[in-house]
């Protein structure tokens, strides 16, 4: 494997750049929701009705639109935080030389 290791890096860094971009948009899209959601909070009434529609839907137990929403509320954070990590790994891997690859994949190099 060492003498065929090789990073293109910028294919890498794309990469991570889109799933950045993805988390840019999932947080975008929570937003959204989330203002919709708080913004109709209890329209469904006070009756009997209303309640359990809030209930099962909304959620305060942990189920529902509300648990959702806490539930991706660090999605986009920790898409664009691995981007970035991926970034850095991109830069020390593409750094890497056969030398270095043959002592990391303990195999010897081919003469």
């Amino acid at each position: 494997m060492a003498d065929d290791f090789f990073l293109d890096e910028s294919v890498y860094d794309g990469v991570m750049t889109d799933l950045q971009n993805v988390g840019h948009k999932i947080g975008a899209s929570h937003k959204a929701l989330s203002d919709v959601l708080l913004e109709y909070d209890g329209a469904w009434g006070n009756d009997d009705i209303g309640k359990a529609f809030a209930q099962k839907y909304f959620g305060e137990d942990g189920n529902g639109a509300r648990a959702d929403l806490v539930a991706l509320g660090g999605v986009e954070d920790n898409l664009v935080e691995s981007g970035d990590v991926g970034k850095k790994n991109a830069r020390l891997f593409a750094s890497v030389d056969n030398d270095t690859a043959v002592k990391i994949d303990k195999t010897p190099p081919k003469k």
